[in-house]
């Protein structure tokens, strides 16, 4: 047996076993490269689709009482064709009739909350005027309109919002455990 035949069954396992890291190697970084790129394409159909399509949805959708949940008529379907030529008409500053509203009195009360809540108190008492008829004659509605009228009154106007160049509020915390 020569020199050379010993070398080489000593270094066969040697051999093997930087085989095996190798492939080993090659199978982490595929799996990898594979993770990442799943990770990417999550990534842009979020950005793309779902996120476009939540925002859509944040929308307060008008309610129409007279058809079954998951049934479509043609007015549905009209309407939303010329949902898009309202939005137009109304960029471009036309005076179109606004559509009345077909909602429930709760739905009615719950857009009118939630534009009290962002401080769209005249936006609030005119839709909710618009939208419920008779509403002179009901306590809650009233009562409702005077708290948006009272609280419209106490809001300040600043007169010129170019002198505010940065607010800011530090968090003062005295006890980290309790806050924590």
């Amino acid at each position: 047996m020569s020199e050379y035949d010993s070398i080489n069954r000593r270094n066969a396992p040697v051999k093997r076993n930087r085989r095996k890291r190798r492939q080993l190697n090659l199978v982490m970084v595929v799996l990898i490269a594979l993770i990442i790129g799943l990770l990417i394409a999550g990534a842009l159909i979020w950005f793309f689709v779902i996120r476009p399509e939540r925002n859509q949805n944040a929308k307060v959708p008008e309610v129409n009482t007279t058809e079954a949940p998951g049934e479509e008529t043609d007015d549905t379907a009209e309407a939303a064709d010329t949902e898009s030529t309202a939005d137009e008409s109304a960029s471009e500053g036309a005076d179109a009739p606004e559509e009345a509203y077909t909602g429930t009195y709760e739905d009615a009360m719950a857009k009118a909350q939630l534009m009290a809540a962002q401080y769209d108190y005249q936006g609030a008492i005119d839709f909710i005027k618009d939208a419920v008829e008779g509403y002179e004659g009901d306590a809650q509605i009233l009562k409702f309109i005077t708290d948006c009228e009272t609280k419209a009154a106490a809001l300040v106007k600043w007169p010129d919002n170019t002198q505010i160049t940065h607010i800011f509020f530090h968090t003062l915390i005295q006890d980290n455990q309790v806050v924590f």
